[in-house]
């Protein structure tokens, strides 16, 4: 198992608190999102993009929420406990991705409004999968 009675403790991980997390997480980002959303909308964004999808707060809610369950879940309850070494490797990963992937609004959407908008949602979920996965010390 491990060698150390640090790797041990971490191994050992409390999980308690991770759907509490996981589902603070989420919300924080569906409403950041959607105020990203209404306010882009506000300032003229035509939030037209080319997708076989209309942008609208529904579809802002499910693609906001529906990735970040599922892969904060994943990351808890399956990668991690099999591979304790890489928590670390998988929260700051996560919240990369997030930020590589907020230049792909700007290939969709329509104008840049839209692309900001669409970009920034996407670093508001980056900053939800960190807060939701990242490492805590579970010692007190």
């Amino acid at each position: 198992m491990s060698s150390t009675p640090q790797a041990a403790a971490h191994a050992k991980r409390s999980t308690a608190s991770d759907p509490l997390r996981i589902g603070v997480a989420t919300v924080a980002a569906v409403v950041a999102n959607l105020v990203i959303f209404w306010i882009g909308d506000a300032a003229g964004a035509s939030l037209e993009i080319d997708a076989p999808y209309d942008l609208n707060a529904f579809a802002v809610i499910l693609s906001t929420a529906v990735p970040l369950l599922l892969a904060s879940a994943v990351a808890l309850y399956v990668l991690i406990p099999r591979f304790p070494a890489a928590h670390r490797w998988l929260a700051w990963g996560g919240a990369a991705f997030a930020l590589v992937t907020a230049a792909m609004p700007f290939t969709v959407a329509e104008d840049t409004g839209t692309a900001v908008a669409l970009a920034l949602m996407h670093v508001a979920a980056g900053a939800a999968w960190l807060f939701a996965v990242a490492p805590r010390n579970t010692t007190r």
